[in-house]
Parts: structure tokens; C-alpha cells; sequence
């Protein structure tokens, strides 16, 4: 905790709290797209446009996390324009970090069940193929 805070009073004192929400913003979206599958327009069209994307993806059960995942990216936004303390940046980081762990979370059962579908996919192939052999 102690170190977070120092660098927190480093990046206000250098006036690097847009690099700090910028970064974190790109690690979001990278994880939107890479992981998540979004494509890069939904990405680029804002934040309601992202929570819209996160549930066509996820489902209904993700409507909350997409909208605090929303919220935060306004947020993040918003510094930019406004003079905010480092303390609030770094909670907004970790904000955004817990975003993406849960979007992870929700992600997973979604992964399986292609991977199980991938499997049976794979072994209709083998059975299809052996019987072509015989």
C-alpha cells in the first residue's frame, strides 16, 4: 500500500495521472477485444456502447459489471478534464483491474463450453474420418 501511494504522489507531482488512466484504459480495451471478442468499433464507440457489447457477449447475468465497467471508463475519461488527486486515480485503476477480473470470471464458462464443443467437433471428425478409412 505504501508503495502504491508513493507512486501516486510521484505521478500527481508529475502530472502523469492522464498516462496512468490512459494505460489502464488500453489494457481494458486490449482485454475487450483480445479475450472478449469485441470488435474494435464497439470498442471505440464509448463506454455505453462497450457495456452494450459486454452483454450481447455475456449475457444478462453481466449487466452490472458492465455497467460499473461503463461507469469507470467515464471515469477515467473524465480525468482528463478535471483535476483529480492521485488517491482517486489509483482507486479508479483498481476499479478498472477488478473490472477486468470479473468480465475473466464470467468469461471462463463461455471458454469451456467451446472447448468442449471444440472436442466433440474434433472427435466427430476422427469418427467420420476412421470410418471413410474403412
Amino acid at each position: 500500500m505504501e508503495f502504491a501511494t508513493s507512486m501516486g504522489d510521484l505521478y500527481e507531482k508529475g502530472g502523469a495521472m492522464r498516462a496512468v488512466t490512459d494505460a489502464v484504459k488500453r489494457r481494458v480495451y486490449r482485454m475487450l477485444t483480445n479475450e472478449l471478442g469485441l470488435a474494435q468499433d464497439a470498442v471505440k464507440a464509448g463506454p455505453a456502447a462497450i457495456a452494450e457489447a459486454v452483454q450481447k457477449r455475456l449475457g444478462p447475468m453481466s449487466q452490472e459489471c458492465a455497467m460499473r465497467l461503463a461507469q469507470h471508463l467515464r471515469e477515467a475519461n473524465e480525468v482528463d478534464h478535471a483535476s483529480v488527486s492521485s488517491r482517486s486515480v489509483m482507486k479508479l485503476v483498481q476499479a478498472l483491474n477488478d473490472d477486468i477480473g470479473s468480465l475473466r470470471v464470467m468469461l471462463k464458462p463461455g471458454r469451456a463450453g467451446k472447448d468442449s464443443e471444440k472436442s466433440a467437433v474434433v472427435q466427430e471428425l476422427e469418427v467420420a474420418g476412421a470410418k471413410e478409412r474403412q
